[in-house]
């Protein structure tokens, strides 16, 4: 029993700690592309991310910029209001996968088309760059 718990304290706990930096280091560096940006909001496109959910990070009072949305949470007049009062900025999979997030088709997923739709609305001529 002592020999497998030294084993496992030597040799296992820094290979699953080594493979927990490989898994996180991407959306350590996305999460901080994020940070860095220009816009007051980021939406992000999670529908073409692996879990793109935990790229959606606030502080509880809102306090941060940018402010960061999913897409998937925001419909038709959310996106006109937020256009209106703040510069906005898609952050989608290609930005994901830039920064080494695994991605997917968005045109997978159930909702794409309504999606792709608010989409379009955030990079139209009336939402502020």
């Amino acid at each position: 029993m002592g020999a497998t718990t030294a084993t496992a304290l030597l040799i296992l706990l820094p290979v699953h700690a080594l493979q927990m930096h490989a898994y996180l280091s991407p959306y350590t560096r996305a999460n901080a592309a994020i940070g860095a940006s220009k816009s007051e909001a980021v939406v992000i496109e999670t529908i073409s991310i692996y879990h793109g959910i935990e790229l959606v990070r606030n502080d509880p009072y809102l306090r941060n910029r940018p402010l960061i949305f999913d897409i998937e949470a925001l419909n038709e007049a959310k996106i006109r209001e937020l256009c209106s009062r703040m510069s906005v900025s898609v952050f989608d999979g290609k930005e994901a996968a830039r920064y080494g997030v695994s991605t997917f088709d968005p045109k997978t997923h159930p909702e794409y088309a309504k999606l792709h739709k608010l989409r379009l609305l955030l990079e139209g001529p009336d939402c502020r760059r």
